[in-house]
């Protein structure tokens, strides 16, 4: 991580605290420009770095720096996906040479802990001084494994399968005031699958889950449509694909495609929808299954959701107790979210399908739900500009808020430049390196320069597109949110009778004129 701001001197004893409570010795490059070796960090969003300048005696500078989950990006070490080590313990390790700036390496494999999920600080063992080629063979089977001197005693009670590979240049290079920290590069996570214990059986596993809570995170869930044509308009939802794709595969046999839930439910749980073709696959081996911790909880995930499957389904033939506790949803409970849209000058779509226009000039109430206790979602409206310059009577909408229970607010804005401007709680987003960033409560997916996704754990999503020199949007809203909305994408109740509810709790009729509709109605949604 570079760092600019303060003036270094190359005696400057640079130091990096990331979430206040991880140091981090950092490199001086220039009077400018210092940098620090990231530390796992276990956490994921957000998280406040600060500097110091005299060895962390005081740290007078402080910034933010984001983490993502792991399995967001690519692996900077290419060879350890699903594929190459289910059915093998021999591999082809490669990686970008240039990363390290050294003319050897060492390869380690690190292990995970079974509680806490982090990296034991001794390896599992060691390969040394490898020429830095870019590619190296690598077997760690046990009979390899067991021949290699181990650099210490095997904790049968904390150690795990789950491991990781990692790669450090061979030398150390040293300053005046210590070694400099090395770059590490790392691959994907992986299994060693000849150290599960075949003493800790499936039953164990199917007997401790809770029932009950199994039942409730169904129940907070999205439903799998029955058909992959429903489930690829449906906003709720995001198709694997790439090494994703590969990973469903192999975890649910003879599914052609799988998506997953966009973001986890309020108690952090993920569904997941497999379909042969266009039909939805329930149970197992192929169907898809809940996750009790959503894939972006990436260690909870995998001890709490990958583990048992391999548990059930690879290392014994329990898999029907596998899916007994990581049910399948077979789609009976799938209704398609009702779905408002604001275009054009403004047309507006409410969700019970009613087109009307309303052109409105200020800030106004576009949707809230349970009082604004759900949901608060709001526009601004400004007059349309003709080709010679003049105000139009025709508005459109320029700028968007939202905010839903307990979630950061997100504001968008249309920009001439750049398009669309994101704002969360008042700040810029870049979207520079990621596009896709989580916050509290809600995930903000850059589409293109032009388009972005707001989905929030509730289940509410919103699509903005900026268009010519405004902004349009669709969102959609589950389905306990029906007989709690009001605002100008009206009142949902799957009857067009009732529509436009006005504070008071009267309606104004539906088929009421422009004029009325636009002073007795719109107006009164005015912020």
């Amino acid at each position: 991580m570079f760092i600019g701001g303060p003036c270094y001197k190359p005696d400057d004893q640079i130091l990096c605290r990331f979430n206040k409570t991880i140091d981090a010795d950092a490199v001086y490059v220039s009077p400018e420009l210092a940098y620090c070796i990231t530390p796992p960090l276990y956490v994921v969003g957000l998280i406040q770095v600060e500097l110091s300048l005299d060895g962390g005696v005081t740290f007078n500078y402080t910034g933010t720096f984001r983490s993502i989950p792991l399995g967001r990006n690519p692996p900077d070490i290419q060879g350890l996906e699903v594929e190459h080590w289910a059915n093998s313990t021999k591999t082809v390790l490669t990686w970008n040479q240039n990363e390290i700036n050294e003319s050897h390496v060492d390869i380690e494999i690190f292990l995970f802990d079974t509680f806490e999920f982090r990296l034991h600080q001794a390896s599992l063992t060691s390969f040394k001084h490898i020429p830095n080629s870019g590619s190296y063979h690598l077997d760690f089977s046990q009979e390899n494994i067991s021949t290699r001197k181990r650099r210490r005693k095997r904790n049968s009670h904390t150690e795990s399968p789950i491991a990781i590979v990692g790669l450090t240049p061979s030398l150390s290079r040293v300053k005046r005031s210590g070694i400099i920290p090395k770059v590490a590069l790392f691959s994907a996570v992986f299994l060693v699958t000849w150290l599960f214990d075949i003493n800790h059986p499936c039953d164990n596993w199917y007997h401790s889950q809770d029932v009950g809570k199994i039942a409730r995170l169904q129940a907070e869930l999205p439903a799998c449509p029955t058909s992959v044509r429903q489930i690829i308009v449906d906003e709720q939802f995001v198709a694997d694909s790439g090494i994703k794709r590969i990973l469903s595969g192999f975890y649910h046999p003879g599914s052609t495609s799988c998506f997953r839930s966009r973001t986890a439910s309020p108690s952090g749980a993920g569904q997941q929808c497999c379909y042969n073709g266009d039909s939805l696959i329930v149970g197992p081996p192929g169907g898809g299954s809940l996750d009790i911790a959503a894939p972006d909880n990436f260690w909870a995930h995998i001890g709490r959701d990958v583990l048992p499957w391999w548990a059930c389904c690879k290392i014994t033939n329990n898999c029907n107790k596998y899916y007994d506790r990581r049910p399948s949803d077979n789609g009976s409970r799938y209704v398609p979210p009702p779905i408002a849209d604001t275009r054009g000058d403004p047309h507006l779509s409410t969700f019970d399908g009613t087109f009307y226009t309303f052109n409105g000039y200020g800030e106004y109430i576009l949707l809230q739900v349970n009082n604004s206790v759900d949901l608060e979602f709001q526009g601004r409206m400004i007059p349309i500009v003709d080709d010679q310059g003049r105000r139009t009577k025709a508005t459109a909408l320029t700028a968007l808020v939202v905010r839903a229970a307990a979630s950061d607010t997100v504001q968008v804005e249309f920009n001439s430049r750049r398009k669309i401007d994101v704002f969360v709680n008042g700040d810029r987003v870049e979207f520079d390196e990621q596009t896709r960033l989580d916050f509290s409560g809600v995930l903000i997916e850059k589409r293109n320069q032009s388009k972005i996704g707001i989905h929030f754990t509730s289940g509410i999503s919103i699509d903005i597109k900026a268009i010519e020199d405004f902004l349009t949007y669709q969102i959609s809203i589950p389905k306990r949110f029906k007989g709690k909305t009001a605002g100008l994408l009206g009142f949902w109740d799957d009857s067009k009778d009732q529509e436009f509810l006005l504070p008071n709790g009267s309606f104004v009729h539906t088929n009421s004129s422009y004029r009325i509709l636009h002073n007795e109605f719109g107006q009164k949604c005015k912020f």
